[in-house]
């Protein structure tokens, strides 16, 4: 039963400065992977570690970053994969007005 909707995505971005040889010219380079969310839903370990990264930014950060949506989507498959989870994702929840 898919529990997390295939809309959601997830956004990871690499980003590097390298000093070329020859030259000594600085490149910055940014490659970005995008992968659906349904390929976490069945990874307590992935689905923890997305709820430790969103614990440490801001809640201006947090509403950029749309995480009142999936929020409540982590915090029910976190809970259907392990029993004793007590269903804290990042502390208080917060809220839109």
């Amino acid at each position: 039963m898919t529990m997390i909707s295939i809309s959601f995505f997830l956004q990871i971005e690499n980003q590097t400065l390298r000093k070329l040889p020859d030259t000594g010219y600085a490149v910055f380079t940014i490659r970005k992977h995008i992968l659906k969310m349904t390929l976490w839903q069945d990874d307590r370990d992935d689905l923890q570690s997305l709820a430790n990264v969103v614990q440490n930014i801001s809640p201006a950060t947090k509403l950029y970053n749309c995480v009142p949506l999936y929020e409540p989507l982590v915090r029910r498959a976190l809970a259907r994969l392990d029993p004793a989870y007590d269903g804290l994702f990042y502390g208080a929840s917060l809220q839109i007005s």
